[in-house]
């Protein structure tokens, strides 16, 4: 429980955090950069972690790693060549 409660006290947090800095880049007309975890890749492109993984170890997906977290940017993973070939398959 106390876990929970943890994660919910840093997740509230983390929001404002990222409200403040949208607000901030807005403010400078600067673009608001977004940034994916494993999770959302893997969600979005519809491939397993070690999938992921692989195309990562492979340099085929660019990544940033931010102590034990990796980020990928949404621009590369829209980017990515299979992302496109996926969603054609998938539909009827």
């Amino acid at each position: 429980m106390e876990n929970n409660q943890f994660s919910e006290k840093n997740h509230s947090e983390l929001i404002k955090i990222r409200k403040f800095f949208e607000a901030l880049m807005k403010k400078r007309n600067l673009p608001v950069e977004v940034w994916l975890d494993n999770a959302d890749v893997c969600n979005r492109l519809r491939i397993s972690w070690r999938k992921l993984a692989t195309l990562r170890k492979t340099k085929q997906i660019p990544y940033v790693k931010k102590g034990a977290k990796i980020y990928y940017h949404v621009r590369d993973v829209d980017n990515y060549p299979d992302s496109g070939e996926r969603d054609k398959k998938d539909t009827p």
